[in-house]
């Protein structure tokens, strides 16, 4: 019996925790990307909900979608050979976020989203 509710209570420690790293693929995206959750030592967070996030690309179009809803959004799109930083925009709750990067060279490219709590990125090629 001590077993079973000592097993219960590891369990329960587990997911109750809050995520603060981790490597997370987003499902159903062309872009894949990997999130981490930012440490702030002055902030106390009882458990962070990690935002629901697809990018895509179509030529040259970036197509970023969020399923949750996030205050602030920062997006930087940098050209990985010469290290350029092509794109920034700063986006207030973004729905659907759209990157035209038409006239850049052809090569591979960093997209990074900074946001309260969370940082995601991810590499492509534009041809």
């Amino acid at each position: 019996m001590k077993k079973h509710l000592l097993g219960l209570l590891v369990l329960c420690l587990f997911i109750c925790s809050p995520v603060r790293a981790g490597n997370w693929a987003i499902d159903g995206s062309d872009v894949p990307l990997r999130g981490i959750a930012e440490e702030d030592p002055e902030l106390v967070v009882r458990s962070i909900r990690m935002p629901s996030i697809n990018a895509s690309q179509d030529g040259s179009e970036l197509t970023i979608n969020f399923q949750t809803t996030v205050r602030t959004v920062e997006f930087t799109v940098t050209n990985l050979s010469t290290g350029e930083v092509v794109y920034t925009t700063t986006e207030l709750t973004p729905g659907t976020v759209y990157i035209d990067l038409a006239g850049e060279d052809a090569g591979e490219y960093l997209l990074e989203m900074r946001m309260p709590y969370w940082y995601f990125s991810g590499t492509f090629t534009l041809e």
